[in-house]
C-alpha cells in the first residue's frame, strides 16, 4: 500500500463532482468511489519519489480496483528500472472507467513492489471524475 494521510498543505476537496463528498479515505489510504456511478470515468495522476539504495532497482506501482475474484490492476509504473542508487521523481497519469458495482463499492489502493530495498514517498495525487450521464 502507498500511504497518503491527506494532511498535505495542498489537499483539497473543494472541486469534487456534484453529489460527491470525498474520493479518498485517509484512514485506509484508499480511494472510495462509492459515490460515483458505473460508467463514470476517473483520471488519476500520481507523483512519487522513490529513493533507491542499490543500483538497478526495479519498482512497479499499480492501482488495484475491485475485490476478491474480480480484483484487477491499472498499471502506473510498470517495472521501471532505476539504474543508480538515489532519489528520483516519477509522474504517471491514466484513466479508467467505473466499470461495475465491484469497482464502484470496493476500496482502490496503490500498491508498490520492488526487487530491492527502497522507499517511496507520495508527493501528489490529482483526481478528475467525468460523469457518464
Amino acid at each position: 500500500m502507498v500511504p497518503n494521510n491527506a494532511l498535505g498543505t495542498n489537499t483539497t476537496n473543494t472541486y469534487l463532482p456534484l453529489g460527491v463528498t470525498n474520493l479518498w479515505n485517509a484512514a485506509t489510504s484508499s480511494f472510495d468511489f462509492s459515490e460515483l456511478s458505473v460508467g463514470d470515468t476517473v483520471e488519476v495522476r500520481i507523483i512519487v519519489q522513490p529513493t533507491t539504495t542499490n543500483n538497478n532497482t526495479e519498482i512497479e506501482l499499480d492501482l488495484y480496483l475491485g475485490s476478491g475474484g474480480t480484483q484487477y490492476k491499472v498499471p502506473f509504473i510498470t517495472t521501471q528500472n532505476f539504474q543508480f542508487a538515489g532519489l528520483y521523481e516519477a509522474t504517471r497519469y491514466t484513466s479508467f472507467p467505473i466499470r461495475d458495482e465491484d469497482t464502484r463499492t470496493s476500496a482502490a489502493q496503490f500498491k508498490a513492489m520492488a526487487d530491492k530495498d527502497c522507499t517511496l514517498q507520495t508527493d501528489d495525487f490529482f483526481v478528475k471524475v467525468t460523469r457518464s450521464g
